[in-house]
Protein backbone atom coordinates (compact mmCIF):
# COMPACT_ATOMS: atom_id res chain seq x y z
CA UNK A 1 0.00 0.00 0.00
CA UNK A 2 3.03 2.48 0.70
CA UNK A 3 3.91 2.46 -3.05
CA UNK A 4 -0.11 3.70 -3.65
CA UNK A 5 0.24 6.11 -1.41
CA UNK A 6 3.72 7.55 -3.14
CA UNK A 7 1.59 7.87 -6.02
CA UNK A 8 -0.79 9.90 -4.59
CA UNK A 9 1.77 12.40 -3.32
CA UNK A 10 4.11 12.21 -7.16
CA UNK A 11 0.19 13.06 -8.65
CA UNK A 12 -1.24 16.16 -5.72
CA UNK A 13 2.99 17.36 -6.06
CA UNK A 14 3.49 16.53 -2.48
CA UNK A 15 6.93 15.86 -1.93
CA UNK A 16 8.11 12.56 -0.37
CA UNK A 17 10.58 12.08 1.88
CA UNK A 18 13.04 8.65 1.97
CA UNK A 19 15.87 10.04 3.65
CA UNK A 20 14.93 8.39 6.66
CA UNK A 21 14.23 4.92 7.26
CA UNK A 22 10.40 4.55 8.12
CA UNK A 23 10.24 3.65 12.28
CA UNK A 24 11.14 0.39 13.01
CA UNK A 25 13.55 -0.21 10.45
CA UNK A 26 17.29 -1.71 11.50
CA UNK A 27 18.89 0.71 8.83
CA UNK A 28 20.62 2.86 11.53
CA UNK A 29 21.64 0.05 13.56
CA UNK A 30 22.95 -1.59 10.28
CA UNK A 31 24.61 1.65 9.34
CA UNK A 32 26.61 2.01 13.13
CA UNK A 33 27.72 -1.45 12.48
CA UNK A 34 28.90 -1.00 9.25
CA UNK A 35 31.09 2.01 10.33
CA UNK A 36 31.76 0.46 13.48
CA UNK A 37 33.54 -2.31 11.45
CA UNK A 38 35.16 0.43 9.14
CA UNK A 39 36.58 2.06 11.86
CA UNK A 40 38.16 -1.38 13.23
CA UNK A 41 39.28 -2.05 9.81
CA UNK A 42 41.21 0.89 9.21
CA UNK A 43 42.63 1.10 12.89
CA UNK A 44 44.26 -2.69 11.75
CA UNK A 45 45.48 -1.16 8.79
CA UNK A 46 46.87 1.38 10.20
CA UNK A 47 48.48 -0.78 13.24
CA UNK A 48 49.85 -3.15 10.14
CA UNK A 49 51.63 0.17 8.82
CA UNK A 50 53.01 1.68 11.88
CA UNK A 51 54.29 -2.21 12.41
CA UNK A 52 56.49 -2.56 9.20
CA UNK A 53 58.02 1.14 9.77
CA UNK A 54 58.78 -0.04 13.22
CA UNK A 55 60.52 -3.08 11.69
CA UNK A 56 61.90 -1.19 8.72
CA UNK A 57 63.65 0.31 11.39
CA UNK A 58 64.73 -1.77 13.16
CA UNK A 59 66.22 -3.81 10.61
CA UNK A 60 68.28 -0.31 9.87
CA UNK A 61 69.42 -0.04 13.00
CA UNK A 62 70.55 -4.22 13.18
CA UNK A 63 72.37 -2.63 9.89
CA UNK A 64 74.24 0.07 11.44
CA UNK A 65 75.10 -1.26 14.68
CA UNK A 66 77.65 -3.76 13.23
CA UNK A 67 79.33 -1.02 11.57
CA UNK A 68 79.49 1.02 14.34
CA UNK A 69 80.52 -1.54 16.31
CA UNK A 70 83.51 -1.81 13.89
CA UNK A 71 84.35 1.90 13.49
CA UNK A 72 84.86 3.10 17.23
CA UNK A 73 87.55 0.86 17.82
CA UNK A 74 89.60 2.53 14.77
CA UNK A 75 88.45 5.66 16.34
CA UNK A 76 89.74 4.69 19.76
CA UNK A 77 92.63 2.98 18.53
CA UNK A 78 94.39 5.80 16.83
CA UNK A 79 96.83 6.18 20.04
CA UNK A 80 97.77 3.26 21.40
CA UNK A 81 97.23 3.10 25.15
CA UNK A 82 100.59 0.82 25.34
CA UNK A 83 102.96 3.42 24.20
CA UNK A 84 103.64 6.79 25.96
CA UNK A 85 105.65 9.21 23.95
CA UNK A 86 105.19 12.86 25.52
CA UNK A 87 105.78 11.48 28.46
CA UNK A 88 107.96 14.64 29.60
CA UNK A 89 111.50 15.18 29.96
CA UNK A 90 114.46 11.86 30.02
CA UNK A 91 116.55 11.95 32.57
Amino acid sequence: MEGADNSKCVREGRRIDESQPHEGSGYASQKVLQMAWHRLEHARSRVNELERIKNKHLQGRAILRPQQQVAQPQQNGAQPTGNVQNAGPTG
